[in-house]
């Protein structure tokens, strides 16, 4: 979107979802329980957050152009760059942590491997003899997990669009597959007990009712009345609820958590949060390293130091990664020339719909 049109909370939402999932890891990885919302953890509740929020602005983004190869190469310039020096700078400074010589460390097999968390395949946590007597032992980077959840729900967006399913009926058919399958996981924990390219099909339906209920919040756009008293009531409501009966957290989550969200995300009050950069990002990816470094030299078992040190020390990176890496690979969609990549006649019409009258961005 332009700077115009930026007028919303998003990226304050986006950020504190990041600093809460830090205050949640601070209490793990001092060996406390983490503060629970319902049946779920603070942080895996900060993650349904993101996931309703990339659900409504990711298929904003299909809609602006909708072009497989395009939708997923500007997904691929926000994910990877960040990431991709993220894992190669752990990996390095790491070596120093190790309890085996650095030139051991190095040449290690599983040091090697470690790269293969670029390609969002199955999370590797441990690097050699890192952190083997922390309270979690050997968990390098625990927070990598969802980004391929993430990455998953942008291919599963782009797909429904090529196929022209991207469409209010056909997403409440999503949304509503999604919703039952949740059921089926409270009622019968062990019937979605597989896995699909080594995602977990039980996240896949909990993690896809959240991002497809942004999506379906996304659809009804123009109809949906977000006032005050109905986005507060949502939220209210839902935390009651989760508390009440915490089994369901997550199906009162695709109902009334996502609204709320959205709802507060709408609203001006914090327009101006990202002015000077969008460290939501960098912050989360950097998190979980740094929380396991503090304790490695600290030994602390104080959430609330965890949580002041790790957060201090995990801005400076996400704010060093924002302006060193990932603004430099986001300004690159500006690069893509559009006529290269002529929309179908299908598709061309949906852009218009969208931004009538001016070329999508």
């Amino acid at each position: 979107m332009s700077s115009s049109a930026r007028k919303n909370s998003f990226d304050i939402v986006r950020f504190l979802a990041a600093t809460f999932v830090i205050l949640s890891h601070s209490y793990a990885l001092v060996g406390l329980p983490e503060p629970q919302i319902g049946n779920i953890h603070l942080g895996g509740f900060s993650v349904w957050v993101f996931f309703i929020l990339s659900g409504f602005l990711i298929s904003f983004s299909w809609k602006q152009y909708p072009r497989f190869d395009v939708f997923m190469a500007k997904r691929s310039l926000r994910i990877f760059p960040g990431l991709i020096v993220a894992i190669i700078l752990t990996m390095i400074v790491m070596g120093f942590l190790s309890t085996l010589t650095y030139r051991d460390y190095i040449t290690h097999h599983e040091t090697a491997s470690y790269l293969n968390n670029i390609l969002l395949l199955r999370p590797q946590y441990s690097l050699p003899g890192v952190f083997t007597n922390n309270i979690y032992p050997a968990a390098v980077n625990g927070s990598l997990w969802t980004l391929a959840y993430e990455f998953f729900m942008y291919f599963a967006v782009a797909m429904l669009g090529v196929f022209s399913l991207l469409k209010k009926r056909r997403i409440e058919y999503v949304w509503a597959i999604l919703f039952l399958l949740n059921i089926l996981s409270v009622c019968k924990p062990g019937a979605l007990s597989f896995s699909i390219f080594y995602l977990d099909m039980r996240l896949i339906v909990q993690m896809g009712l959240m991002f497809f209920s942004g999506v379906l919040l996304q659809m009804y756009d123009k109809k949906i009345v977000y006032k005050n008293k109905y986005w507060i009531s949502s939220l209210v409501l839902f935390f009651a609820l989760a508390t009440i009966l915490p089994l369901y957290t997550a199906l009162f989550g695709g109902l009334l958590l996502a609204y709320g969200i959205i709802g507060f995300s709408k609203k001006p009050y914090f327009s101006n949060f990202s002015k000077y950069g969008d460290f939501s990002y960098g912050l989360y990816i950097y998190a979980y390293p740094v929380q396991q470094t503090v304790w490695y030299f600290t030994k602390t078992t104080s959430p609330l130091k965890m949580f002041a040190l790790a957060f201090t020390t995990s801005l400076i990176l996400g704010i060093t990664s924002w302006y060193l890496v990932e603004s430099r690979f986001i300004k690159l969609k500006k690069h893509i020339k559009l006529e290269d990549y002529p929309l179908s006649k299908r598709h061309a019409e949906i852009a218009t719909l969208v931004l009538p009258g001016k070329p999508p961005q």
